[in-house]
């Protein structure tokens, strides 16, 4: 009999495994992966054919120019996709009617779409295309509306149930809908992105429909009780410009959209002005999305065919903001005695509205100081790169009524140029030689005297003397009380 050996043996008579004699190999996950490999380009060599709106709508009016029935001329595969062209046209066909216009194709669709065994999916297309396209305008408008309403009661698809939910709790599908909810979304309380959601209109084509267009056009339409509560409230202006925004762009970016925004928010500041936390709301969201107001006709698109009465009133605002900015810029590089007297002078012809355009020409250090405060979208265009002179040299272009002054940020003379002088600079240029702007002008002071209003008072007379701005020295006076702000001599 063989004798049992104890833990104690078997531990002391342990050796470690030897080195394996070839490396493991995972041979299952390389026959898997060439096996996805052979799937995959077996996949890529089939080529995907995509359904051709084009081809069907042809066969359509076909069909209808045969007076004929869809219901018995179409697959159901095409019966299906019916919705996507009810109110579409391809490009050569764009001087015809839609097909949503006929109302024998209003009845024969109908017929289909309320059989009982029809699935959610062409109700939801159908509802998805009247709320993008809203075609309020076309005969067929109340029967397609009538339809889709039908539908969603009678079909009990899954599918449906956000946009029954929706049409039950915003009356989507009843006269005056559009006005209704966009009034809402203004002058409500409720959170516009969660009303958004819950009514189905957040989602890809329908955050742009038509149905929204179309209410808020009769929102903000001259004369409404939406626009004169929109104008009486800055809180109702702001979810207007939250609605109006959309992934940081407009979100109905057409030209006659963006009259009526302009008009219905700015025409109100003519002759008064907002707090101070809404002027500067309004101004930056317009010059974000429309543009700098002060640019030639042909650099701002973004305000064609809005009234220069209206456009001037971001104008008028951007002139102090564009100020300001000029005067933070060249705090780094100016001495106090250069540009306290300047900034009160200029100040006031900006406080009383007479100057119509400026921008600034930055010198080396001015405008790398511009780029690292990030201040290039909202001053797009009003920056230009000053050339021939020192780096901490920068110059103040300003346009007024009948003639353009060259304002210097170090030593250099005020020059002043009636309309139509030859060497009259042009603002809103990229790139300006310093000798551009020390060339013969109308009118030439040097700052001295500035403690005794001396060259001030010169360019004052001067001005009244050429039909310009009558300013007097109490419009320009130098408050005792008013601190020095340049970093010193």
């Amino acid at each position: 009999m063989k004798p049992r050996r104890s833990a104690k043996d078997t531990f002391e008579a342990w050796t470690a495994p030897g080195v394996f004699r070839r490396e493991i190999e995972p041979r299952g996950i390389r026959r898997a992966r060439s096996e996805v490999d052979r799937v995959l380009e077996a996949a890529s060599s089939v080529e995907v054919n995509p359904y051709d709106l084009d081809d069907l709508y042809e066969r359509v009016a076909r069909i209808m120019r045969q007076r004929k029935s869809i219901r018995d001329s179409l697959k159901l595969r095409d019966l299906r996709r019916i919705p996507w062209i009810l109110f579409y046209l391809p490009e050569e066909e764009h001087d015809s009617r839609w097909i949503g216009c006929s109302s024998k194709i209003l009845e024969d669709y109908g017929i289909w779409i309320l059989e009982k065994k029809r699935t959610g999916g062409p109700v939801h297309a159908l509802m998805h295309e009247f709320m993008r396209v809203y075609p309020h305008h076309i005969e067929t408008f109340d029967g397609w509306r009538e339809l889709i309403g039908r539908a969603l009661e009678y079909q009990q698809a899954p599918s449906l149930a956000k946009w029954k939910t929706a049409c039950a709790k915003y009356s989507l599908l009843e006269d005056g809908a559009p006005r209704q909810f966009v009034s809402g979304l203004i002058l409500g309380n409720e959170l516009l992105g969660p009303r958004l959601t819950s009514a189905n209109l957040d989602q890809d084509q329908l955050s742009t429909c038509d149905f929204l267009r179309v209410g808020l056009n009769e929102c903000i339409g001259e004369g409404t009780a939406e626009l004169e509560e929109l104008q009486r409230s800055e809180l109702a202006q702001k979810r207007l410009l939250e609605f109006l925004t959309m992934d940081d762009r407009i979100r109905f970016d057409d030209a006659g959209m963006r009259v009526s925004i302009a008009c219905a928010l700015l025409d109100q500041y003519r002759y008064r002005k907002p707090t101070t936390e809404h002027l500067h709301r309004l101004r930056n969201w317009f010059v974000i999305h429309f543009g700098n107001p002060h640019l030639p006709p042909h650099r701002r698109r973004g305000w064609a065919g809005i009234p220069d009465p209206v456009r001037m009133v971001v104008g008028r605002w951007l002139i102090d903001y564009h100020i300001d900015n000029f005067i933070d810029l060249i705090k780094e590089t100016a001495m106090d005695r250069h540009w306290r007297f300047r900034e009160a002078f200029w100040r006031s012809f900006s406080q009383n509205n007479f100057i119509h355009e400026i921008s600034f020409v930055l010198g080396r250090r001015a405008k790398a100081l511009f780029e690292a405060r990030g201040m290039s979208r909202e001053m797009e265009g009003a920056v230009g790169e000053l050339r021939g002179a020192e780096p901490s040299q920068s110059v103040l272009l300003m346009r007024l009524a009948g003639l353009t002054i060259a304002e210097w940020s170090h030593n250099g003379s005020c020059r002043i140029w009636l309309h139509g002088h030859p060497k009259e600079p042009r603002l809103f240029q990229n790139r300006y030689h310093a000798g551009s702007l020390r060339t013969v002008a109308d009118f030439v002071q040097p700052h001295h005297g500035s403690d005794g209003y001396l060259w001030q008072s010169r360019v004052a007379e001067w001005l009244r003397q050429n039909n310009g701005p009558d300013i007097r020295q109490a419009d320009y006076q130098v408050r005792s009380a008013q601190p020095p702000w340049s970093r010193g001599e």
